[in-house]
């Protein structure tokens, strides 16, 4: 109410005392051995505080509460169809926080990603939501262009019920690029998602996940400066490569790790 009645610094006070009293929350859920949900501390359909910048290039911000976030509008090289020798290459890296059993699920689903790609979605895109503590996940087929894991109704209640950096985000790219500017508007907009894999149609997979040091607003802050040199125009296909690449190279200043 605070933004929409044009006060920034009265709801930038209520944001730091909601942040102040989630910290709080967090230790004393860490203290007692309980686990902090995240769903028990949102309003769910109500523009929240934290925004990412808008992925159309348009007004530099997008909100967090659309649910078309993992719509990835940007023009495609030629696809490449799928093959079975690209299924047994799809290996993602042995991610370090992750157990054997997670690990070897990890592997898993990232064959079956490509397999369900090849075999029901003419090697389009196709994502997974991945819990790492009930190793369950769902999926949604995409196009040439876009994936939206979230119109499957079990997906966005998942995310609902997860905790902090519990859920990973796997989806395929029907070329051989890897990382989009929106999958990284991704990673930073949920706090409930830990990481987010790409694994091109020729079988590469290349990780990017949040450790513990992960700071959202120094994340926030380098990925916004490296989009403001191309001010309010929608990045074209070159463009978005090369901030995403730039990005990736100072990530690990703000806690993200990429693989």
């Amino acid at each position: 109410m605070l933004d929409a009645a044009g006060d920034p610094e009265g709801a930038g006070a209520v944001r730091q005392k909601a942040n102040q009293y989630n910290k709080e929350l967090k230790g004393f859920c860490q203290q007692n051995g309980l686990k902090y949900r995240t769903d028990r501390v949102r309003t769910y359909g109500a523009v929240e505080p934290k925004k990412v910048l808008d992925i159309s290039g348009g007004s530099g911000i997008m909100d967090i509460g659309r649910s078309d976030i993992l719509q990835q509008a940007k023009t495609r090289d030629t696809k490449i169809a799928i093959t079975d020798v690209a299924i047994s290459k799809a290996n993602p890296p042995t991610i370090p926080h992750f157990s054997q059993q997670q690990n070897q699920k990890f592997k898993e689903l990232h064959h079956e990603l490509l397999t369900k790609s090849m075999n029901e979605n003419d090697s389009n895109e196709v994502a997974f939501l991945f819990n790492l503590t009930t190793l369950k996940h769902e999926f949604e087929l995409g196009g040439t262009r876009s994936v939206n894991i979230f119109k499957n109704p079990f997906a966005l209640d998942m995310l609902h019920r997860s905790g902090d950096r519990e859920l990973y985000l796997l989806h395929n790219h029907p070329t051989t690029k890897i990382f989009s500017y929106s999958d990284i508007g991704v990673l930073l907009l949920y706090d409930n998602i830990g990481g987010i894999t790409v694994v091109s149609n020729a079988g590469k997979v290349n990780v990017i996940y949040k450790t513990e040091a992960f700071d959202y607003k120094k994340a926030y802050s380098s990925l916004k400066q490296i989009r403001s040199e191309y001010q309010n125009k929608v990045l074209n296909e070159d463009e978005d490569a090369e901030v995403v690449k730039r990005f990736l190279k100072v990530c690990g200043n703000c806690g993200i790790k990429f693989m």
